[in-house]
């Protein structure tokens, strides 16, 4: 696969990482060329100097251009501290825990919505406050810019995909047909495009070499058994089933783990023929016999 670590550490690292780069100059006021010698000075092979204002950055499917005149501005887009105390004293309970509760470090809102105490005489309710963001930060002592948000988030997201799917996770790629909003209107080259720089394609070629197929002992069982075992044979879904039935179909390239099997697609083409075949074979007997029920009324 190709390897982006030193285009990510060139955005994410700190203090020398494009993100770090512009919120210090966020904080500091620094003028917008003083911003882009900051950025350029670093000479990385990925970021340079497109322009007076502008910057080219290498991202992996191509170079994009940045304006960075309007950086600064739009960094700092967040809820004035005025605001957030004005808020606060809303009569809205609701209000007052989303102006309330931390904020974690890619900029989501904690909320903690724990009805712990109910008063009847004064009908309140008093809420259980921050249990959900303990160590995180305030909306009001530490504002965070877009960069800062948007850099955890991406370290958060690489923290996942460093843990691997074995924890649940699922990832769902959006990709664009079209820019015009034009129903059922499609555009091929768009399209793949969209599937390189998401990686779709050298994720199939990779699942296609190694076992595209994972499924669960009972899945595999209930879908397979009738290829090996017979249909009045009681078959326990254990391990030991799922490699006995491996065995009988004289099958390579297989793995059993702990709760899962893996296998290529053989089986799957094996299962889909041999269904193929049922589904004649029922086809046919569903036909004599409505033949048969027909010469009968017939009759």
């Amino acid at each position: 696969f190709y390897d982006n670590r030193t285009a990510l550490d060139n955005l994410l690292t700190k203090p020398d990482g494009l993100f770090c780069i512009i919120d210090d100059c966020t904080r500091n006021n620094f003028s917008d060329s003083n911003m882009l010698d900051q950025i350029t000075e670093k000479k990385s092979q990925f970021i340079k100097m497109h322009s007076n204002t502008e910057i080219s950055v290498a991202h992996f499917t191509g170079k994009i251009i940045y304006d960075v005149r309007n950086f600064k501005d739009t960094n700092r887009d967040f809820v004035p501290p005025e605001m957030i105390e004005s808020l606060r004293t809303s009569l809205d309970e609701t209000i007052v825990l989303m102006f309330t509760n931390q904020l974690t470090k890619s900029g989501n809102l904690t909320m903690a919505f724990e009805n712990v105490e109910h008063k009847s005489d004064a009908k309140r309710r008093t809420y259980a406050l921050n249990t959900l963001s303990v160590g995180h930060i305030s909306q009001v002592n530490n504002i965070r810019t877009l960069s800062a948000n948007f850099r955890h988030t991406c370290l958060e997201l690489l923290k996942v995909l460093s843990r691997g799917f074995g924890y649940g996770t699922h990832f769902v790629r959006c990709i664009r047909a079209d820019l015009e909003y034009i129903p059922r209107n499609y555009h091929p080259e768009m399209v793949a495009q969209q599937m390189r720089a998401l990686g779709v394609l050298d994720t199939l070629a990779g699942r296609q070499k190694g076992y595209s197929c994972r499924i669960s002992f009972s899945e595999f069982l209930r879908r397979y058994q009738f290829l090996a075992f017979d249909f009045d044979e009681t078959v326990d879904i254990t391990k030991d089933n799922c490699r006995l039935l491996l065995l009988r179909l004289k099958m390579e390239g297989w793995a059993i783990g702990k709760s899962k099997i893996f296998y290529d697609e053989y089986l799957s083409r094996l299962y889909e023929i041999q269904v193929k075949k049922v589904i004649k074979v029922q086809s046919m007997m569903r036909a004599m016999l409505a033949k048969r029920k027909v010469k009968k009324s017939g009759k």
